[in-house]
């Protein structure tokens, strides 16, 4: 990892300098209360989604939303409730445990742990095992001037989770 440098500093303090100017526009709030704002919306996000209120999600959500899954793009906050939904077939009591929130600018970061029991077919490749399923994702969300959520990019797990679902063979097994 570079070491903290003046060029460095330079450079953040442009960006910073940037992101203030492009976001000219958005409420007047404080670096601070836009931080808290986003960040409760992403736990609000993860509230609903754990109580499977996708509909109610999807409020979160600007009308322009893009989710970028590894490297597929999906438009359409519709794109995001199927990805869920699927999930949810194949894991019904699915869980989302945010472990990590960090908010800055227009953007929060999440690392997360998703945990679920394998109790029903996945994408038509995975009859359920029964087995417990654990795996891992980082997604950053990006927020427009309103609050709302605007983009996703979304780094999942996928082989753990096809692993775990038997669809893979696990190394040495």
């Amino acid at each position: 990892m570079s070491q903290p440098t003046a060029s460095n500093s330079a450079r953040d303090e442009q960006a910073d300098q940037m992101w203030r100017t492009a976001h000219a526009d958005m409420p007047k709030l404080s670096d601070e209360e836009i931080r808290e704002r986003n960040r409760n919306t992403i736990l609000q996000l993860q509230n609903l989604i754990n109580q499977e209120l996708f509909e109610d999600a999807k409020k979160l959500f600007s009308h322009d939303f893009v989710f970028h899954d590894g490297g597929m793009t999906f438009p359409g906050t519709n794109a995001l409730v199927e990805y869920f939904e699927t999930l949810t077939a194949a894991m019904a009591d699915l869980v989302l445990d945010f472990q990590s929130v960090i908010a800055q600018f227009d953007r929060v970061a999440v690392r997360m742990v998703n945990r679920g029991t394998h109790l029903g077919n996945y994408r038509g490749m995975a009859p359920p095992t029964g087995a417990p399923v654990t795996y891992t994702a980082v997604c950053i969300f990006v927020f427009n001037a309103d609050g709302r959520i605007k983009e996703a990019w979304q780094d999942c797990d996928t082989l753990a989770l096809l692993m775990q679902f038997g669809v893979i063979k696990m190394p040495g097994s």
